[in-house]
């Protein structure tokens, strides 16, 4: 439990001012088995707003808004695209490093499934006279199975860091353009409206940087096992390299559906969100004039409209998913079915290892296409989410000196 301690934040913030740099220290070996977490987990007790150590300087949101508006002060014109290639910029080179990791993780494990065909060939035919070759791939199996775990999780972690980046230099922006609305900008947008962008547009653009790196990893992931699968079976693997082609169009036509109800959904919310705005400032009015039923009503529609939109979105997404967990496997049977009709025509026999290297080689798509239908979903959802963004970015302000009086 956190306990507030005043004088260890007097004592805190002498120190600052003193310019002593006692931010968290996280080295690249610290950081890749996040040994970083230790002097955190070490503290026990009561932790005090004094023992905690700083956070370092890319993450603190401080450092992160200055880097955001130097950078956004050199773009030339406001556009969403405009936008997206500053959040790059400012996450670099971390954003652009998860790239090799990924393919890291991609490479050791596409490895595997090749060591087991060869195992298993060798456990089938007998052949001990290989024994060093045996064991040096089963090592070799252990250690591509944890660079596999430890890349993947770089991605994962790396990208949640990203995404958390991302949020705070976006949502410290907005919260700053807020404070400097002109009056002219306070009559189409309320703060109702620039907290709606905070609380969800700011939250998806966090899932972009996250997953983004998931939807070029299927991807490759999926041209890796059509290649060795083509190298074991030949012509055989083609139903099932085809059956896992339609299953990424059919998720480019869900992505782009989503896509199209999240803009639908974004409107109707805008929508509710200014009405309660009208309703809350007229609330005399509306009561002196019995007007509750009605309102009532409107914004009953309104909200059910935004619902039935949103179930509509999420039905979508878990259809997909449920049709994704099992398309690896029957993709392997499509393969193996194949294999068996066109070794029919020769020896009429699959053989062991090249069943179990194509079930092996199947299986890396698991844990791909399970993560693929969220990052679809949410890099078709942040072109909506980056526009109106840097349209809210784009607004007129005070000048110098002048804080704004938004409506409630």
């Amino acid at each position: 439990m956190c306990v507030p301690d005043k004088s260890g934040e007097v004592s805190r913030r002498s120190r600052y001012s003193q310019g002593k740099d006692d931010r968290l220290k996280i080295p690249l070996w610290s950081e890749t088995f996040f040994w970083f977490m230790t002097p955190i987990v070490k503290l026990g007790g009561d932790i005090t707003f004094d023992r905690l150590p700083r956070l370092p300087a890319e993450d603190d949101v401080g450092m992160l808004l200055e880097r955001f508006q130097a950078l956004w002060a050199k773009r030339k014109d406001d556009s969403s695209i405009t936008l997206r290639n500053t959040v790059l910029e400012l996450l670099a080179p971390r954003f652009q490093l998860l790239t090799l990791w990924m393919i890291l993780s991609i490479a050791a494990e596409a490895s595997q499934p090749i060591c087991i065909g060869v195992l298993v060939r060798d456990l089938r035919k007998g052949e001990f006279d290989r024994l060093g070759l045996d064991y040096a791939l089963c090592i070799f199996l252990g250690v591509t199975a944890l660079v596999n775990s430890l890349a993947f999780q770089q991605v994962l972690w790396g990208g949640a860091r990203c995404g958390m980046r991302a949020k705070l230099a976006l949502s410290a922006a907005l919260y700053r353009k807020v404070l400097t609305l002109d009056s002219t900008a306070l009559l189409s947008d309320s703060a109702s409206q620039m907290t709606n962008l905070i609380s969800t547009d700011v939250m998806r653009l966090e899932m972009t940087a996250m997953f983004f790196h998931n939807i070029w990893g299927a991807a490759m992931s999926l041209v890796v096992c059509a290649v060795l699968t083509g190298v074991v079976l030949g012509t055989a693997a083609i139903p099932g390299i085809v059956f896992l082609l339609l299953l990424f169009v059919l998720q480019r036509v869900v992505g782009l559906r989503i896509g199209k109800i999240r803009r639908r959904v974004v409107a109707e919310t805008d929508r509710r969100v200014k009405l309660m705005q009208d309703v809350l400032s007229g609330s005399t009015a509306i009561k002196v004039n019995v007007w509750e039923d009605a309102i009532g009503g409107r914004v009953r529609a309104l909200r059910a409209r935004e619902a039935s939109s949103i179930a509509h979105s999420l039905t979508l997404l878990a259809a997909l998913e449920a049709f994704i967990f099992f398309a690896p496997g029957f993709a392997a049977f499509l393969a193996l079915t194949a294999d068996h009709y066109v070794s029919g025509l020769g020896d009429g026999e699959v053989k062991l290892e090249d069943a179990y290297t194509t079930l092996a080689l199947f299986s890396i798509l698991v844990k791909q296409l399970n993560v693929f239908p969220r990052a679809i979903k949410a890099f078709d959802e942040s072109k909506v989410s980056f526009a109106r963004v840097a349209r809210a970015l784009a607004l007129p302000e005070l000048h110098s000196g002048q804080t704004a009086t938004l409506p409630a």
